[in-house]
């Protein structure tokens, strides 16, 4: 069986005592768990009290499989479990977390190690990414939780919808995944400087082009794009032209801050597995920007998810 090691970190600016509470009781895990959220309405069972060996929680979801979870060992500092997926297929983890005062604040390491079926061996680095990508959602959530004591993150899937053409004008980057939100900053800064030097005019709303996503080594090729009438797309040299064609997408709206949008994008790819649609292979995914961020405050800021449909 071909092992898998996945660790994902975050500093919480709250002291040790409290984040180990909220992690150690099951009970507060709907509210900060990246694949929880993504279900509402999966069936949560549990048992035993928090804080305590044994104190476990039972999942049932559409989309979210089942399986359990479950306290065999904590420490102050270190925390683990069993875990156990019985659907979409079986496999059993070692999950942990582990705690580390800093000065007020608590460094939070959070791993997992497990394992795939021989014949599955070729989605080891696959599923290493995913997972990395699903527990730093997690631990952002969880962060936003303790210190705010609440999260903003609403998702609303909207559906299938009838998306329209744009022609565009951008600037295309590669980075980090972890890097993302910074760099469109700076991506759509250059992008406005190029426009007013080549006197060139938007005509809608800014959005994102994802041209590669590659969750094995956790990196995204991404065109951050105004749209503009097809003659300044045609004549302004200076920066990369495309379009989008139009045709159907399946639409998220996501509203709160823009670190958390990973969770738009997971449910929106969750629930188009569960209707059996299908991404287009030629047209890209983008988001759309309908307020400035630069103005707005990020608990408001909103942003469309389109997916191209086959």
């Amino acid at each position: 069986m071909p092992d898998f090691h996945v660790s994902a970190n975050i500093r919480i600016n709250s002291p040790l005592e409290e984040v180990r509470k909220v992690i150690t009781d099951f009970n507060s895990w709907p509210i900060w768990s990246p694949w929880l959220r993504m279900e509402p309405g999966a069936q949560l069972e549990y048992e035993g009290l928090p804080d305590q060996l044994g104190h476990g929680y039972r999942w049932q979801g559409e989309k979210v499989g089942s399986g359990e979870m479950v306290w065999t060992d904590l420490s102050p500092t270190q925390l683990d479990a069993k875990l156990t997926f019985l659907k979409p297929f079986k496999s059993k983890a070692d999950v942990g977390f582990t705690l580390t005062d800093a000065g007020g604040a608590t460094d939070v390491e959070w791993v997992m190690d497990s394992g795939l079926p021989f014949f599955m061996f070729f989605m080891v680095k696959t599923m290493k990414g995913m997972i990395t990508m699903d527990y730093t959602r997690g631990l952002t959530l969880l962060k936003d939780f303790i210190e705010q004591g609440e999260i903003v993150c609403d998702i609303d899937p909207v559906g299938v919808v009838d998306s329209p053409a744009y022609s565009y004008l951008g600037i295309t980057e590669e980075v980090p995944m972890s890097e993302i939100g910074e760099a469109m900053g700076r991506s759509f800064s250059q992008l406005k400087e190029r426009f007013a030097k080549e006197d060139v005019s938007s005509d809608g709303l800014p959005f994102s082009v994802y041209q590669t996503m590659d969750v094995a080594n956790s990196r995204c090729r991404y065109t951050a794009a105004m749209p503009v009438n097809i003659e300044d797309a045609e004549n302004t040299g200076a920066l990369e032209v495309g379009e989008i064609l139009m045709g159907t997408a399946f639409k998220v709206v996501y509203t709160g801050p823009y670190r958390h949008i990973g969770n738009a994008w997971a449910l929106a790819m969750s629930d188009m597995r569960h209707q059996k649609l299908k991404a287009s292979k030629r047209c890209k995914p983008y988001e759309r920007y309908v307020n400035d961020p630069t103005t707005t405050p990020e608990n408001n800021l909103v942003t469309e998810i389109f997916i191209p449909l086959r």
